[in-house]
């Protein structure tokens, strides 16, 4: 099994990857499942102690998605139908500001990466809608240095009943066996996955030691965070043909 994520999808698999070993160590694994033999991180979300981005920021310190749990709202879809269909009409009416451009205010992009007529459908994705309970474990990452911990329940009595403990613990990046090969691709304009939190992961994986190593990093300086999945460039920068060579060569 070939593993790419993106953004979130990278907190998912990293964490998944850490819980459940039996996803890619032989000893482990039930004969029938398929072993996970690479995983291809893209804009990774992992540390979160850098982000520059204002609207992420104002997010961790009005914790916002405490404040949404408060009031019993469990979930949050920024891709409504509703806004769908206001943000290119917008962008149509008012001509002095680009149409790629609220994405570019939250997530960072060159409007050269846009493929040009597809701004709907991108809007359609992107940004996607997740649980509250993982907008708080965001804002939780970002007051955080640099740790990769599982979710804070705000309390030592519940995270006792869930961990055993009174704080979070850790996810265990060395557990993480050399049959696994990890790669890393960032970009110099993401204000989420920041390029300094990039680096800190990468280093805390080499130095764990139990990766067979991250053998593939690679850096865009001008992608941002949505970059890597719609970027009209990815040939020409050489970025979809370093992603092939990684998967192919496993």
């Amino acid at each position: 099994v070939k593993l790419i994520g993106h953004s979130e999808g990278t907190t998912i698999a990293l964490s998944g990857l850490v819980q459940h070993p039996e996803l890619w160590n032989g000893a482990q694994r039930p004969a029938d499942l398929p072993a996970v033999e690479v995983a291809a991180l893209l804009a990774p979300t992992i540390y979160m102690t850098s982000v520059s981005n204002f609207a992420w920021r104002a997010l961790a310190s009005l914790q916002v998605g405490e404040t949404m749990h408060a009031l019993g709202i469990y979930g949050f879809n920024p891709n409504s139908k509703l806004l769908q269909q206001f943000i290119p009409q917008f962008c149509e009416l008012v001509s002095i500001v680009d149409c790629e451009y609220p994405i570019c205010l939250v997530f960072g992009c060159q409007s050269d990466n846009l493929p040009a007529g597809r701004e709907e459908l991108i809007y359609s994705h992107f940004p996607a809608g997740s649980s509250t309970q993982d907008l708080i474990h965001w804002e939780q990452s970002m007051r955080t240095d640099n740790a990769f911990n599982f979710f804070d329940f705000g309390s030592t009595k519940l995270n006792q009943q869930h961990y055993g403990q009174d704080a979070p613990p850790a996810y265990d990046l060395g557990s993480l066996s050399d049959m696994l090969r990890l790669g890393v691709w960032h970009g110099g304009l993401d204000p989420v996955s920041d390029a300094a939190d990039v680096e800190t992961l990468v280093g805390d994986l080499i130095e764990a030691g139990a990766v067979r190593s991250v053998t593939d990093v690679h850096y865009f300086e001008n992608y941002g965070h949505g970059d890597f999945v719609w970027a009209s460039d990815g040939w020409h920068t050489g970025y979809v043909q370093s992603l092939v060579n990684f998967i192919a060569e496993s």
